[in-house]
């Protein structure tokens, strides 16, 4: 049998896993490499910077192919003949005339790993062969043992200007010279590459890289946040300013500018980042500073929203995990998102969510209905508003902006009532020992409310009625005629009121004077100043202006449209040139709103028409059993057994196990249909055809047979000419509660004691295996490893989630549970040590790495993580230091 290095020689033919790769040429970088070939060169960078493409382009140019060694560097055979001693002999043995040794996708190595792979280079230069190695930067740990070496960092494999204008139209070019281009936009496989997984394949790599968790966190905040000031980067992490430097450095994608403090990187879709560093997240939120991942998700999604990215801002809140706690971010700056103009942020996340309890609920719908307002959506928006608006559970803010919307869009009637209840409000905020106040204390009003005189008072009111009072007294100011509602203005305005208050009421004076223009309506009214003031404001506010300001300008525009206020001076060109974009991009918004609505619409209809009635889609067969047919309750963890209705009795137990087994695989397709002949093949796999078929229909017989009712009638399968399958609706499966279980440990919020009852139903229920004595059918054992693997993924995430909770003790039962299903999992071992430090367990934290690093090296040949060995490094120095101490 030949050895690992003896199929790494290419004797003229490309290596088999690259054998169909396409590449660029790049002659530039051609030419770095071949400007000293007597030293190891290292390209080094992170993936889809091209490291590979360049090293095959150099092997194919220079070589043909011909003396070739190609080593998979990510192979643990390869660091099986490393750790032999005998790499260079291997080499030796392979081709005796190699004359280039390719080691491609090096891995991180120990100190001794890498002393004895310098020596292998060393020896393969003395005798004449050229060393071609790549990696990422967190493997480059040769460098001081290859002093002389020729390195080509990430920076140097970046497109360069004539790379980039060769895969672009001349149009392309004319509209962006490429020497306008950013570092971090010269990705060669996020330029190149016309694959929509490109991004995904780009971001797996950065994942999957070892590094110390701050830099990783560095990283990861640069790629979610888009741009910003280095000082955001610290701020997630501990980094200090010289791993950002050499983040800057080895990681220029990140776009990281050391002398300006600034950053601006590749920008990416938040759900393909999530996807790469899902199951990183936990870890570097407890890591930073905020303690957890919500708090560092809360961070991201602040800072964003800060930069105005409203949009990006909604996708990253979503990554919180609980629809509580994406609320509570609504209802603290859904103000702040709306000011931004992005109406359609957030709204599908809106939609999506269900939160628990009255409050969370008015949150939402408040958030939607002020969305749906904006967007043209009037009826929606009333249809939301009218849930919140008159919930005295709701927080103040979000009833007034509901009521605002019912006073301006609803019925008369409605209308009417969300006034009251505005003024009400008011009253009841403005003091008791108010005219106002008094006038709403007793059942009937004695005196109108005065909601000029209000706006006078503003100034004097505290900073959680500044949130919402003025919008409320700005809406009872314009009911109140244009006069008043001018007045108010200009006090709201002296008042410093939220500028969404101010630049509301003036929108609407503004359009009602437009609308009635023509008439004595301006006359002495007071809305001359109000254009005066609108126009300061927009003067004054920096850009990218308010939602509100903006609104507010256009609506003067429109009355300047209309012959009013032809006096005062117009607005500058480039002020009329922002407001019109904004209004094009507030149409283009209401656009897709209207398409995404007309859109769904279509699919609800083509689901009606595909999907009639349950009874009409029913066989023939299965409609005699009704809706009385008992339910099927079948289990398929430990011993196979299934069960009709209240009896206790097991059906199965004197069937076929290859019924069974075919029961089995009817359930864990979820109810849907299978191929006949998929089936037989999967059941009796290499039997002749025929003979297979005649054993399906017998199995099946007697399955049918043990499932039948009293009534003679089995409402359970279902066969066709060339498929079967198994009612759904009658079926009650452990695999489902297993789902809901996986699911609970992963996302559910409770107490201890619930998470005592889900350890016990981990333990007892799914203590055992899927179909633990089946080891032939290849669905079963497929399903019996993803079931394995989903439960040690819940477990792992349930132990972090009780030991950042404060419960290491109840932490160390479900890391034991993980490590008990599968004992080569090393996230599972990094949970139980983590739990037991929270713990107080030093001893058997120091035990469990020794164990972990044993499985790691003898079954699977790969080292501890950096994270589990920062641990191990950390109990040693603590227990270090307390030795010293007690000395």
């Amino acid at each position: 049998m030949r050895g690992f290095i003896s199929q790494s020689a290419c004797r003229g033919s490309r290596p088999a896993s690259l054998a169909g790769r396409r590449y660029r040429s790049r002659p530039d970088l051609i030419a770095l490499l071949l400007k000293e070939r007597r030293v190891v060169r290292f390209l080094v960078a992170p993936d889809s910077f091209g490291k590979t493409d360049l090293a095959l382009e150099y092997a194919e140019t220079m070589f043909e192919f011909k003396h070739v060694i190609w080593i998979n560097g990510a192979s643990p055979c390869f660091l099986r003949d490393l750790d032999s001693g005998g790499l260079f002999e291997l080499v030796c043995g392979a081709d005796p005339e190699a004359a280039l040794v390719v080691i491609d996708d090096a891995p991180e190595l120990s100190p001794e790993r890498a002393e004895l792979l310098s020596s292998c280079f060393d020896a393969l230069l003395d005798r004449g062969v050229e060393v071609l190695v790549t990696c990422c930067p967190a493997a480059d740990i040769l460098g001081h043992l290859q002093r002389d070496r020729l390195k080509l960092s990430a920076s140097e494999l970046l497109l360069s200007d004539a790379e980039i204008d060769a895969s672009r139209s001349a149009e392309e070019r004319s509209k962006r010279p490429s020497s306008a281009i950013l570092p971090a936009q010269r990705v060669a496989s996020l330029v190149w590459s016309a694959d929509g997984e490109a991004p995904r394949t780009f971001l797996a790599g950065i994942a999957r890289e070892r590094r110390p968790l701050d830099c990783t966190l560095a990283i990861l905040t640069a790629l979610v946040m888009v741009r910003g000031s280095v000082s955001d980067l610290e701020g997630a992490c501990a980094a200090e300013s010289e791993i950002v430097g050499r983040i800057a450095l080895e990681y220029p994608f990140t776009g990281i500018d050391v002398g300006a403090g600034r950053f601006s990187c590749v920008e990416l879709p938040v759900e393909r980042i999530a996807a790469a560093f899902r199951a990183q997240l936990d870890a570097l939120g407890s890591h930073s500073p905020f303690g957890n991942r919500v708090g560092l998700v809360r961070y991201w999604a602040n800072g964003l929203l800060a930069q105005g990215a409203a949009s990006r801002a909604c996708e990253v809140i979503a990554l919180s995990g609980s629809d509580e706690r994406i609320c509570a971010w609504f209802a603290e700056n859904d103000g702040a998102i709306v000011r931004t103009g992005e109406l359609v942020a957030g709204l599908e996340l809106l939609e999506r969510m269900r939160p628990r309890g009255p409050k969370a609920r008015a949150t939402i719908d408040a958030c939607r209905a002020e969305r749906l307002f904006a967007l043209g959506d009037g009826e929606g928006a009333v249809r939301l508003a009218k849930r919140a608006a008159f919930d005295a559970s709701a927080g103040k803010r979000e009833r007034t902006v509901c009521l605002i919307i019912l006073v301006m869009r609803a019925s008369k009637t409605m209308a009417a009532r969300a006034r009251d209840v505005l003024e009400s409000m008011v009253a009841s905020e403005m003091g008791p020992g108010s005219p106002e106040g008094a006038a709403r204390s007793g059942a009937r009003r004695d005196r109108p409310l005065d909601p000029v005189e209000c706006a006078g008072r503003l100034a004097r009111l505290d900073g959680s009625q500044r949130s919402w009072l003025p919008l409320a007294i700005a809406c009872c100011a314009w009911s109140r005629g244009v006069e008043a509602g001018a007045e108010a203005c200009l006090l709201l305005a002296r008042a410093h009121a939220p500028s969404e208050a101010v630049c509301l009421l003036a929108r609407v004076l503004l359009d009602e004077a437009a609308r009635r223009s023509g008439s004595v309506l301006c006359a002495g009214s007071g809305l001359e100043r109000v254009c005066d003031l609108v126009r300061g404001m927009l003067v004054e506010s920096e850009q990218p202006r308010s939602l509100y300001r903006t609104a507010a300008g256009l609506g003067l525009e429109r009355a300047r449209a209309k012959g009013l206020f032809r006096e005062s001076e117009p607005l500058a060109a480039d002020l009329m040139m922002e407001l019109r974009e904004a209004e094009i991009a507030l149409h283009a918004q209401r656009k897709e709103y209207r398409a995404g609505l007309a859109r769904r619409s279509i699919e609800r209809a083509g689901k009606a028409a595909t999907h009639p009635d349950a009874y009409l889609a029913v066989p023939a067969r299965d409609l005699d059993a009704g809706p009385s047919a008992p339910i099927l309750r079948v289990r398929l963890f430990g011993k196979v057994e299934a069960r009709i209705g209240t009896d206790d009795r097991d059906v199965l137990a004197n069937v076929r196990h290859k019924a069974k087994v075919l029961l089995a695989m009817l359930v864990l397709n979820s109810g849907r249909e299978l191929s006949r002949d998929f089936v037989v093949e999967s059941l009796w796999p290499g039997s002749d055809i025929d003979t297979a078929r005649k054993n399906f229909y017998t199995v099946w017989s007697q399955l049918k047979g043990a499932l039948t009712l009293e009534d003679r009638t089995c409402p359970y399968l279902v066969r066709h000419q060339r498929s079967c399958g198994i009612d759904r609706r009658l079926l009650a499966a452990d695999v489902a509660r297993f789902n809901q279980l996986c699911r609970e440990l992963l996302f559910g919020d409770f107490d201890l004691a619930r998470w005592s009852e889900i350890y016990n139903q981990v333990e007892g229920e799914f203590g055992d295996d899927l179909m633990a004595a089946e080891l032939e059918n290849e669905v079963v054992g497929a399903a019996r490893a993803e079931c394995r693997a989903r439960m040690v993924d819940a477990l792992v995430v349930a132990s972090g989630r009780l030991v950042a909770s404060g419960a290491p003790q109840q932490g160390l039962w479900f890391a034991r549970l993980a490590l008990r299903r599968d004992r080569t999992r090393e996230d599972a071992y990094l949970a139980l040590i983590k739990a037991q430090i929270s713990a107080g367990q030093r001893t058997s934290a120091l035990t469990s790495y020794l164990r972990c690093r044993k499985v790691l090296s003898e079954e699977l040949g790969i080292d501890p993580s950096l994270e589990l060995e920062g641990l191990y490094r950390s109990l040693i120095d603590a227990a270090s230091q307390r030795a010293a101490e007690e000395r």
